[in-house]
């Protein structure tokens, strides 16, 4: 049985409101980890604000927010992390200045968890004959044009292409998925500071959970046409698994192209395990 780690466990968000500059001090020559309070940023300067408790303030330059790699593919870290006010970060401390100024980064954490990340995943691909079994059930943080990304802990973002999405076609995440949302998401590449995942491959083909001549919800996805006609649409019933549901003179006065990544009801006609697809009418 595959393991999912649930992200972000219960005490990720908690700030000690007991620490002292003492602890501050041994987190910095010791290089563990604190969690801290974002309370400003400031775009002229550039920098941060973090609050580590008990009114000990820290600041972070945007350059210490997240990895290099993900600073070239995207331009505003800020928008990319979701850094919002008074969202919990974890970060290291990474100077103490005469005058008493902390300077923290987050962009540290990340590495050091990426690389743990990446050790774990190099490790599982070459246990099971080249494939990696590395799942997370992760919360959506932002939805692109073309991708999705999640938080899988530590301040890492991990990235879905849009063909990763689902079984079905889509040309429109935003429609389909939204920020905010939990998914079961499998690890497919680590490499040069960014961590590619899969929806569609997060989730098991149970087709034994389809009986065929039963009604399911499905999420409805782009119209099949047929000689400029819509004859159907994709449809997912699971991430990992897609159909066909088809119109019927019943429900083809409906108009069901502004349900495109909402659920309705389908009839299931049958279904191949092979090609993963399934023969459903829309009800």
């Amino acid at each position: 049985m595959k393991e999912i780690r649930r992200v972000i466990p219960e005490d990720y968000h908690l700030v000690d409101e007991s620490i002292k500059m003492e602890d501050v001090n041994n987190a910095f020559f010791n290089k563990t980890t604190l969690t801290g309070r974002v309370i400003e940023y400031y775009s002229y300067a550039k920098v941060v604000v973090v609050d580590l408790g008990n009114g000990i303030l820290a600041k972070m330059p945007y350059d210490e927010v997240c990895l290099e790699a993900l600073k070239v593919k995207y331009e505003d870290p800020i928008q990319v992390r979701e850094i919002s006010l008074k969202s919990a970060i974890r970060v290291k401390v990474i100077q103490i200045k005469d005058s008493g100024e902390i300077i923290v980064s987050r962009k540290q954490n990340i590495i050091d968890y990426y690389n743990q990340l990446k050790q774990e995943f190099d490790k599982a691909r070459n246990n099971v004959n080249g494939k990696t079994y590395l799942f997370f059930n992760a919360q959506v943080v932002g939805v692109s044009k073309k991708s999705v990304f999640f938080d899988i802990g530590e301040g890492l973002v991990a990235i879905c292409d849009i063909c990763e999405i689902s079984r079905v076609h889509i040309t429109e995440p935003k429609k389909w998925i939204k920020k905010g949302e939990w998914k079961n998401i499998k690890l497919k590449r680590i490499e040069k500071g960014l961590v590619w995942c899969s929806i569609k491959d997060g989730y098991p083909a149970d087709y034994s959970a389809l009986p065929v001549k039963s009604v399911v919800s499905v999420k409805l996805g782009e119209p099949v046409y047929e000689n400029n006609k819509i004859t159907g649409y994709f449809v997912e019933i699971t991430p990992a698994i897609a159909g066909i549901a088809d119109i019927t003179e019943e429900v083809e006065h409906r108009d069901y192209k502004n349900l495109i990544g909402k659920y309705v009801n389908a009839y299931i006609r049958g279904y191949n395990q092979k090609r993963k697809k399934v023969k459903l009418i829309l009800k």
